[in-house]
């Protein structure tokens, strides 16, 4: 007999909006009965989270300098950046977590004037620093601002997670537990068992943005709090779809 014919098809709403109830949670959720070719079958989508702290910063700093002439401004920054260098390195930071993102020197001119005349030439070094601890990275903050002073600027920073496989490891239970409690509860209310699983499949995804803080030069200066970074939280969800055989009772 087919299995649409036992199973009718407004059958699969309702598993939707059952689930839903039963995984206690947001997201994507599925429940499919089907025949492929002698085999019947019932698929679901379990949905599982885990929150997780992020372990690290990534900062983005940028050295700017002018000067009324190219070499000069260059001179320059060329200095402040080997001042921003020495001040990561002493908080800490090893060589490799600081990478230049891009460097370069530009005419500035008056556009006021016709024709427009170069009044300076500013130079740009930007800087991503990663930094292996959420606690210490605001006075990692503050001693290069101290160290550095105007010429450097505090561009972004992003707590992020360098390892989330445990966070993976509870939801990926999360989601295996409701996709199975949601398939057993429809063989037990529709009167089949289920067999072996023929299929599992998973995908994740990360949600909840971490916040970003900013920072600028005031901030180490005149006995101002020290600069606090929020790592605040991520979240990891992962959804599971399991197909089973359907069985005879």
């Amino acid at each position: 007999m087919p299995i649409r014919a036992k199973f009718p098809l407004q059958i699969v709403s309702v598993a939707v909006a059952t689930f839903a109830l039963v995984a206690c949670s947001s997201g994507p959720s599925e429940i499919v009965l089907n025949e492929a070719g002698n085999q019947n079958t019932i698929s679901v989508t379990g949905v599982g989270k885990a929150t997780i702290v992020p372990d690290s910063v990534s900062i983005r700093f940028t050295v700017v300098t002018d000067a009324d002439d190219a070499e000069q401004s260059s001179s320059d920054n060329a200095a402040a950046s080997a001042a921003l260098v020495s001040s990561l390195e002493e908080s800490g930071v090893a060589e490799e977590k600081i990478k230049t993102l891009g460097l370069t020197t530009n005419p500035m001119y008056d556009y006021d004037q016709d024709p427009p005349v170069i009044t300076t030439y500013k130079t740009t070094h930007l800087y991503e620093v990663s930094v292996d601890s959420v606690e210490k990275s605001g006075s990692v903050i503050d001693n290069a601002l101290d160290a550095v002073g105007d010429p450097l600027r505090v561009d972004s920073t992003n707590p992020i997670v360098t390892d989330d496989t445990q966070a993976r490891i509870v939801a990926r239970g999360k989601a295996i537990d409701a996709a199975r409690k949601v398939a057993n509860q429809y063989a037990e209310d529709l009167g089949f068992a289920l067999g072996s699983v023929v299929s599992i499949s998973e995908n994740t995804s990360r949600g909840g943005p971490s916040p970003i803080a900013y920072a600028d030069a005031e901030l180490s200066k005149g006995g101002t709090p020290p600069t606090e970074i929020q790592g605040g939280e991520d979240e990891v969800s992962m959804d599971v779809n399991i197909t089973w055989e359907i069985a005879d009772k």
